[in-house]
C-alpha cells in the first residue's frame, strides 16, 4: 500500500505529492471542487491550504472531513500520465 510522505500546496488548487516509493507528482484538484457541500469550502485558497496528511500517510484530508486516499491519487496520476502519453504519441506520428 502506497503512502504519502509529504505534500506541498501550490497555487490554483494544485498539490505536489511525495510517495514512500520515491514517486512524486502534482495533481490539479480544481477538477474535484464544485458547489457540493463537501468541496465548496475548498474553492477558498486559504481553506484549501489547510490540507493535511493522515498520520499513517494513508491519505489527505481537510478540516471538513473531505479526504482522498493515496491509492486513488496514484491511480489518478497513472491514468493522467497514460492519457498524456497517448495524446503525445498520437500527435507525434507522421502523417501518411
Amino acid at each position: 500500500m502506497v503512502k504519502i510522505t509529504k505534500l506541498n500546496v501550490l497555487k490554483n488548487h494544485h498539490i505536489h505529492f511525495y510517495f514512500d516509493d520515491g514517486m512524486e507528482k502534482t495533481v490539479d484538484f480544481s477538477q474535484f471542487i464544485s458547489d457540493a457541500e463537501m468541496t465548496k469550502p475548498l474553492k477558498d485558497e486559504k481553506y484549501f491550504c489547510k490540507v493535511k496528511i493522515y498520520e499513517n500517510g494513508r491519505g489527505i484530508f481537510w478540516p471538513n472531513g473531505y479526504d482522498f486516499c493515496p491509492d486513488n491519487i496514484r491511480y489518478y496520476l497513472v491514468e493522467e500520465e497514460n492519457l498524456h502519453l497517448k495524446k503525445f504519441s498520437v500527435h507525434d506520428k507522421p502523417n501518411k
